[in-house]
Order: structure tokens, then sequence, then C-alpha cells
């Protein structure tokens, strides 16, 4: 559990930088659940990989660093078969000093017991995926899309001029995962749903690159390329080899 928790951390700095850039504002790195980076179960390799991405690219401009505590975030069950740690503002909790970062608007850490999980519900103008930690979540949608996905699948949905869509757990294993939003670059995008799916030997040894943005993603050493999913935003997403 210590082990997956330190790589739950390590992917949500990679989100994060990613991200910021994606706001063209700076970057920001957001923990969970261990004070620290520093683990047994953290490659020096990868150490050294993040502290490189880490560092403001020619091509996407400077910024500023910023740590959100993991003491800090919102911790809430909103149900019996939900509970939440929230990065910023959502659903009954409201801060307006913590609406959202540039164009990062939600990261929410996810445990869905089964069998229940989110009934069928609209988006518009948002760029939404998830990250599959644990368990297996399905999803259905008013596009006729209708998948379950496992651990290590990246699910995308491009809510544009208006979905409706539902992610349920039908097993008895709790799902663990990890949803991010973002704000797209502009309103009234044609509605579209993608996924991916990865086995650890693809993001072995090396950052997996699992989504991509409206440029061309910089050229990083051990970087291995994804299956293309790309938000409407400015933005790399890069999965770090331990999680």
């Amino acid at each position: 559990m210590r082990a997956r928790r330190s790589a739950i951390k390590l992917v949500l700095v990679c989100f994060a930088i990613c991200f910021c850039w994606g706001s063209l504002q700076s970057m920001q790195v957001l923990s969970r659940l261990v004070p620290s980076i520093q683990s047994k179960s953290v490659s020096a390799t990868t150490t050294r990989k993040l502290a490189a991405v880490a560092q403001p690219q020619n091509t996407m401009g400077r910024g500023s660093l910023r740590k959100i505590d993991h003491n800090s975030l919102h911790h809430t069950k909103g149900a019996w078969w939900l509970e939440s740690w929230f990065h910023f503002s959502f659903a009954s909790y409201y801060n307006p000093n913590n609406m959202n970062f540039g164009a990062l608007r939600v990261i929410n850490d996810d445990y869905i017991k089964g069998p229940s999980g989110f009934g069928k519900h609209p988006h518009r103008d948002a760029e939404i995926f998830t990250y599959i930690v644990e368990g297996q979540l399905s999803h259905e949608d008013s596009m006729g899309n209708k998948e379950a996905l496992p651990r290590g699948c990246v699910q995308y949905l491009s809510a544009g001029t208006g979905i409706t869509h539902s992610e349920f757990n039908h097993d008895k294993e709790t799902v663990r995962s990890l949803q991010i939003w973002m704000t797209p670059d502009s309103r009234g995008h044609t509605p579209q749903y993608g996924s991916s799916r990865y086995v650890k030997e693809d993001r072995h040894n090396k950052l997996l690159l699992i989504l991509g943005g409206t440029t061309a993603v910089p050229s990083w050493q051990g970087v291995a390329p994804g299956k293309g999913i790309n938000l409407h935003q400015v933005c790399i997403c890069c999965l770090p080899n331990q999680f």
C-alpha cells in the first residue's frame, strides 16, 4: 500500500506539471497521502526523470512552482459507495480561493464501492479524463459508447456542446480512479470519447505519454509514445514508470 501511495503521488506530480504548462501560467506540484517523494519504492531513475521534466522548457515558457500539501486536500464521503479527496472546489466543497489552477479545474482521487457508481448525468465544455488505479470502471454515454476499463487504462471525454454519461463499478472490488478536468481552449467543440489500454511493460523504466494536446510534444529522453488521445488544450501528460 505504501508503494502504491508513493506511485499515486508521482503520477499527480506528472499530471500537475503537464497541465500547468497547458494553462500557460506555471507549474504545480500536487501531493497526496505521503509527505515526501522519497520512498524505497521510487527508483532513482524515476526521480531524476521527474526532476528533468519539472525544468521549464524554452518552448513552454517559465513559471512558478506551487505545492499543495496532502494534508490540505478536502476529504469527503459523498455516499455510502463513494469516498474522495478533492484538490480543488468540487460538488459540496466550495472554496473561492481554491477553484482551479489555470486550465486545471479538477483532480479527484475517488474510491467507488460496488455495485454502484455515478448515474447518467450531463457535462458541457469540459475536458475530462480518468486513470484507473484499481478495479474496473464501466462507462456508457449518449453517443453510444459502452465499455469496461481495468487498471492501467485511460478514459477521455470531451463534453463540448453537451453529453451525458454514467460511470459504474459493477464488481465487489473497490474501484480507485483519478478524475481530472480541464477547461477547453474554446467552447462548442464536438463531443468525443476515447480510451487507451496499457500494460505494465508499456511504462516500465520509462515515462509513458498517455495524453497530448494542441501542441507538439517536447523532445524528452526516455518518453515512450502513447496511443494518441488529444485534449482541446495546450498540455502533455506522462505516466511515471512506478505507477
